[in-house]
């Protein structure tokens, strides 16, 4: 899946150095509000992370506020 996603990435936007990391997890399309808003905030962290790390950023620092 990186492959297809840094190819596709890449060919739309003109960028040839994309990079894909791919976090993700299962929420039941059933889920309520409250579980679909715990699961993003669990998610998050990890979003973050690999985009501090992807732009050689200290991996503490504070995310962005929403």
């Amino acid at each position: 899946m990186d492959r297809q996603l840094r190819v596709g990435i890449s060919e739309f936007s003109g960028i040839e150095d994309a990079s894909v990391r791919v976090i993700y997890g299962t929420v039941p399309d059933h889920a309520d509000h409250e579980a679909r808003s715990a699961h993003l905030r669990a998610v998050l962290p990890s979003a973050d992370t690999a985009l501090n790390e992807f732009l050689g950023l200290p991996s503490g620092l504070a995310p962005v506020p929403a």
